[in-house]
């Protein structure tokens, strides 16, 4: 499933009351999404770890008190975000992080909130939906499977890294230019970088390859910047982002573009050109598009449609531009996201 596609299933299940479960490696944006759903759906998210609490923390804490006869009986006091849902009073949505690391007792623990929004006799509030997270097996991060009665309380969704769907976030998440050009550019990273292994180095996921645009942004010197990159994100990612920076920092002057859109030349490695799009993509506003579009009439169809495309995204006044509006007239087609999607 998509990231967008896992997105709106996850507003559909925290509409409904459904529990759902994403499964992906690390790095691959299962929380940040839930994150982005529970916002658009003004909903209060809270975030647990089972990986690292004791069962108490999903059931309660053991406690005896004597009642009026002097009668002693036994109860589980609930305490800490068991608290918050029992008396939540607006949508809230409770995150199970790295369900899957976690001890079994906490796992048996924690069906219960998944299952009947009981918790001990006790009544959790009807405003609480819940989102469970793991890894899978395979990614070597300690998974040691999940219990079936566990798994048998969710909707499982496996969540699969998209390009266009990480741009799109990278374009809202302030990424460098250069960072999503390269993405779009060589997208097996972003798609088929990781690499589990018990070493101590990293490899190439959606999170670390953000890592690694902010620490460009943050100004790494360039005489170390491969391998910062490559503790961030992996020996081979570092190489390759390494050597598309030295062909960004040979692009054509992006204002003698927008000046001359009819006359510069345009570059001929493919690297070149992706970089060129999205640094003007990045400069688009109502102002100049028009002669954005110039330029992007004389590029292979898929440049063009990638410059408006991601010129839309970061900033949708261009959809107000004659240029803009005639594309779309002729592309009726195509589905673009605006920034306010």
């Amino acid at each position: 499933m998509k990231p967008n596609e896992y997105f709106d299933m996850l507003c559909l299940c925290m509409k409904n009351n459904f529990t759902a479960m994403v499964v992906g490696p690390p790095g691959g944006g299962k929380t940040e999404i839930t994150k982005q759903a529970c916002k658009h759906m003004k909903r209060e998210l809270i975030i647990t770890h089972p990986v690292i609490d004791d069962p108490t923390n999903y059931k309660g804490f053991p406690f005896k008190e004597v009642d009026k006869d002097g009668n002693m009986k036994a109860d589980f006091i609930p305490f800490g975000f068991l608290r918050k849902l029992m008396e939540a009073d607006k949508p809230t949505t409770l995150f199970m992080d790295d369900m899957g690391q976690a001890p079994k007792a906490t796992q048996a623990a924690g069906m219960q909130l998944l299952w009947g929004g009981m918790l001990n006799g006790k009544e959790i509030s009807p405003h609480v939906s819940f989102v469970v997270a793991t890894n899978r097996r395979e990614d070597k991060a300690a998974v040691t499977g999940m219990i079936e009665p566990l798994k048998n309380r969710a909707i499982i969704m496996n969540l699969e890294t998209d390009v266009d769907d990480w741009c799109r976030w990278a374009i809202a998440a302030g990424q460098p230019p250069e960072n999503i050009a390269f993405n779009r550019y060589r997208k097996e990273h972003l798609t088929n970088g990781y690499k589990a292994t018990l070493d101590f180095t990293n490899s190439a996921t959606p999170r670390t390859i953000a890592t690694c645009g902010e620490l460009f942004l943050a100004g790494i010197p360039k005489k170390i910047e491969r391998e910062v990159y490559e503790g961030a994100a992996g020996k081979k990612f570092a190489v390759d982002f390494s050597n598309f920076l030295a062909h960004y920092r040979r692009l054509p002057n992006i204002q003698d573009i927008i000046n001359k859109p009819d006359k510069v030349n345009i570059p001929d490695e493919s690297s070149i050109l992706y970089a060129t799009c999205e640094a003007l993509a990045a400069q688009a506003t109502k102002d100049n598009f028009d002669s954005i579009m110039t330029f992007g009439k004389r590029l292979h169809e898929e440049f063009h449609m990638m410059l408006v495309r991601d010129s839309v995204i970061h900033n949708d006044d261009v959809c107000k531009t004659t240029s803009f509006i005639q594309w779309q007239a002729q592309n009726q087609d195509i589905l673009l996201f605006t920034g306010q999607n």
